[in-house]
Formats: structure tokens, C-alpha cells, sequence
């Protein structure tokens, strides 16, 4: 399929290198519409792409000339028959380019690793995170979690532990206010966890990330603590109100869909919004957030701005997605979830180059750099757990 999948990015790119050479005869319009209004992600490239009409060599997402001969050489190996269809232009280029990757992020595991170069210096196997966590007790102890065999346990407040196809969740029937125990659900970088709080609230906990909860909800509100990125899909409880503790702020929910991101080493958190309503914050410094909007807060400083839920969302189903990433952006996500170490080569540096893209979470680390080399933004190297960005040459 790699094959048919090659042939329509390339179709495409060529609608749209004449396009930006203002040369897309009127019969072709229609299909380059629909390529981009197939999805969000086609639509952001093409007018990216459009944006930057006439200086190609500032693009931030692709090293022109070396990505350019990178994918020229793969069309000319896989389609030595079909002449004509690359455009020699720096246009052409770029928009070969992209609607490459994009090829590359639809094929099947198998197919992305018979397109990757085997004489990439990309070679140690690292694998993806997997659903594992540990729940700590009041006490102190711990259990290790994970997508193992099912089980359950009672604790001493009577509490019920349940793991069941890789979701923890709890219950207890016994209605004793001070028996009440503080739990803590903790992923470690490699790790994601999804769980179910005693009111029904669900919550998926990314890598390295944690929750504190207690075995029951007391008194007039729902109270949490988190740190990392935590997704909650919160049960309505309106004599009840849920909030989140975040640092020295919180937000308070009544029954919402949101996503928080508050790692420790990360000077701004962000809160961003599904559905619902929340406030972040208290009293008349609380700010009120509506569906597709996000908070990124440093500090006192508070900035309300689009949500790009699309991207923000991703690793909750499972997917990487990026818009515009940069570098520093983009490993700091992938260095928790494949638990490696970034080194950034002398020449480069977090905002050296900027990644858009998407794929699925469960490939190994080397899949994903032998895809990003394809675009001539970097290469990569991995020993012993350390991913070194070094210069495209």
C-alpha cells in the first residue's frame, strides 16, 4: 500500500507546487480542495506553505535542499517508471516534502520501516512507554500497576482496589468520614495510566505524572492534586464541586472534559478545556475558561489563547501530534514517554527547528527519528538511552 499511498502524495504536491507557482490549471482546483479540507492537519500545512510563498529557504519545517534530495532519491527508487512527476523547484520541493511525511504517518508500522534509510546512525531499540503506575498508600507502601494480570485488594479503611484490563478504580462501602485515607496514583517517565475515582470522574495520567485522591469524596467538595498531565472527564455533581489542586492555583469544575499539563521542571503550566466550563483560580482572580480555549499559567501571570485540543489531546488517544513544535517542545514530550535523555549536538539547540506532524504513540523511537530525518531537519543518534540532535549534513 506504501506504493499507492507514495503515488497521491506525490500527485498532490505537484497541485500544490503549481499552485504556490501560480500555474494549477482551473480543472485541478477541485481536488486540491478536498485534499485540504480532508483534514485539519492538510489544511494548516497548505497554508503554512502559502504563508511562506517566495522564501522557501526560511521555512521552519524543512531543510529544503537536503530534504529535497532525500525524498527525490526514495521517488526515484521506488518510481524510476514514472516520469515526470516531481517538480525540480525549491517550490516543489517543500511541498513534496510535506506531503511525504505526511505519507509516512499513514503507513503501517512495517511499511515506515522499509522507507527508513538503514545507513542512519538512528539504531539502538528503544521502545514506547506501556500502561504501568504505582499506587502509593497513606502509609507509605506501594503496588505496582499495570496491564499484568487483573486483580484486587481490600485496604485497611475497607476500600476496594480493583485492576481491571489495565484501568485501576476503588470503591468502598462503608460510610466511615474518618477512615477516609489519601491515595496517590504515580506513572514514571514510559508509563501512562488511566483510572476511575470513587465518583465516577475518569482520568488519564500521562508519563511521569501523578494524582493524589482519596479512597472517598467528604464533605461539600471533590478535591485532587496533580502534577505532570493529567485529562479528566469529570462526573456532574453539582452540590459538589471538583476541583483540581495545581501548584499554588486551582481549578474548579463542575462537570467537564479538560486537559492539564503542570510538569515540575516546566516554569508555565497550561490548562485547556474540551467541554464544560472552569475557573482557574479564586475570588475576582479567578478566570472563567470556554470550550476550545487554554490557560497557560507563569507564575502571576495568566495568558488565555486558542487551544490547538487536537494537539494537546493526542497522547490521551494514544497519538504524537505536532503543529509547529519546536524542537525543545517536541523532545520534551518524547523524552518522557520513551524515558531517554536529549543532547543537543553544538549547532543545535531547542529552537533550532520546528516539527509539524503526527503519528501513533507505540513505535519505537527509532521509527519516529528515521521519519523525522526524512524531512532534513536533523539527524539522529541513540546510545544508551541518550538521543543525541546532531546537524543535517
Amino acid at each position: 500500500m506504501a506504493k499507492e499511498q507514495l503515488i497521491h502524495s506525490l500527485e498532490i504536491a505537484g497541485l500544490i507546487s503549481a499552485y504556490l507557482e501560480n500555474r494549477l490549471p482551473e480543472k485541478d482546483r477541485e481536488t486540491l480542495q478536498q485534499w485540504i479540507a480532508a483534514s485539519e492537519g492538510n489544511k494548516q500545512l497548505f497554508e503554512e506553505l502559502v504563508a511562506r510563498k517566495g522564501q522557501p529557504d526560511a521555512h521552519p519545517y524543512v531543510n529544503s535542499h537536503a530534504a529535497y534530495e532525500r525524498v527525490k532519491r526514495t521517488v526515484e527508487h521506488r518510481s524510476r517508471k514514472r516520469t515526470g512527476m516531481v517538480a525540480y523547484s525549491i517550490a516543489a520541493a517543500i511541498a513534496l516534502l510535506i506531503a511525504g511525511v505526511l505519507m509516512v504517518m499513514q503507513m503501517t508500522n512495517g511499511e515506515k520501516a522499509e522507507l527508513a534509510d538503514n545507513k542512519k546512525p538512528v539504531r539502538q531499540q528503544i521502545l514506547p512507554g506501556t500502561q504501568k503506575a504505582q499506587l502509593v498508600m497513606a502509609n507509605g507502601s506501594s503496588v505496582a500497576l499495570g496491564t499484568g494480570t487483573d486483580t484486587s485488594f481490600t485496604l485497611v479503611d475497607n476500600t476496594q482496589i480493583h485492576q481491571q484490563k489495565g484501568v485501576f478504580s476503588y470503591g468502598n462501602s462503608v460510610h466511615d468520614n474518618n477512615a477516609v485515607q489519601q491515595l496517590a496514583l504515580v506513572t514514571p517517565k514510559g508509563g501512562e495510566y488511566h483510572m476511575q475515582l470513587d465518583d465516577g470522574t475518569k482520568v488519564w495520567l500521562n508519563a511521569a505524572s501523578s494524582i493524589h485522591f482519596p479512597t472517598r469524596f467528604t464533605g461539600k467538595e471533590r478535591r485532587v492534586t496533580v502534577t505532570g498531565e493529567v485529562y479528566f472527564d469529570v462526573a456532574k455533581d453539582a452540590a459538589k464541586p471538583f476541583i483540581v489542586a495545581v501548584r499554588d492555583k486551582e481549578i474548579q469544575v463542575m462537570g467537564t472534559a479538560f486537559n492539564v499539563k503542570a510538569y515540575p521542571e516546566e516554569v508555565q503550566w497550561e490548562a485547556a478545556l474540551v467541554n464544560g466550563a472552569i475557573k482557574v483560580g479564586a475570588g475576582k482572580n479567578g478566570v472563567v475558561l470556554q470550550p476550545g480555549k487554554m490557560l497557560t499559567i507563569n507564575g502571576s501571570q495568566v495568558k488565555e489563547s486558542a487551544a490547538d485540543l487536537e494537539a494537546i489531546t493526542a497522547w490521551k488517544n494514544g497519538n504524537f501530534v505536532f503543529h509547529q513544535a519546536s524542537f525543545g517542545e517536541l523532545f520534551a514530550v518524547l523524552s518522557r514517554w520513551y524515558n531517554v535523555e536529549v543532547v543537543y549536538a553544538p549547532g543545535m539547540h531547542a529552537y533550532s527547528n520546528y516539527f509539524t506532524g503526527q503519528v501513533e504513540r507505540n513505535i519505537p523511537i527509532r521509527q519516529l527519528l528515521e521519519m523525522m530525518e526524512i524531512t532534513g531537519l536533523a539527524r539522529f543518534s541513540i546510545k544508551d538511552n541518550i538521543v543525541t540532535i546532531l546537524p543535517y549534513k
